[in-house]
């Protein structure tokens, strides 16, 4: 299949899209998914292999496409337009959806952590001695008050300069 030699080609030329900026690796990203829909080279489930396929390729090149963010149908629609025009509807829908893996892994283990801190706040435990809890108080007021300034700050902050506010 000569067309599915020269897009795949193409692709391997561009090292599969690593190594990009999130701009290049989504208009990469979308020209390819245009390009192979276009060819079909997936007999079977075309749509749903395309998707692993295409899901896993971004991962290789660390990138995580937030998918909840996307409706399937407009995904779809973006698809058959990058047949009969370009792959513009394919970019703007990916574009806003990327996360990189490092950033994705850290969500995941936030909010891991957070079911865990909140299963903690609602199950009620062991009683425990007021003195140990006071000291433990304490050493979290302690850590707070001696955190460096640049800690004090949220990273929007941190890069214009300004003080959280603390109402």
């Amino acid at each position: 299949m000569p067309e599915a030699e020269r897009v795949f080609g193409i692709l391997a030329e561009r090292d599969w899209l690593r190594s990009l900026d999130v701009d290049a690796f989504a208009d990469g990203l979308a020209w390819v998914w245009g390009e192979t829909t276009a060819i079909h080279p997936f007999r079977d489930v075309n749509t749903r292999s395309q998707h692993v396929f295409f899901t896993q390729l971004a991962r290789d090149a660390g990138w995580v496409i937030d998918w909840s963010q996307t409706p399937g149908d407009v995904f779809a629609h973006a698809r058959t337009l990058a047949i009969v025009e370009d792959h513009s509807g394919l970019d703007a829908l990916i574009r806003p959806n990327l996360v990189t893996v490092e950033d994705s892994e850290q969500r995941d283990r936030l909010i891991q952590h957070l079911k865990e801190h909140t299963q903690g706040f609602t199950t009620r435990k062991t009683a425990r001695d007021p003195d140990v809890l006071d000291r433990e108080l304490d050493a979290a007021r302690e850590r707070r008050r001696t955190l460096p300034r640049y800690l004090l700050r949220t990273p929007e902050a941190r890069g214009a300069g300004h003080q959280v506010r603390h109402d």
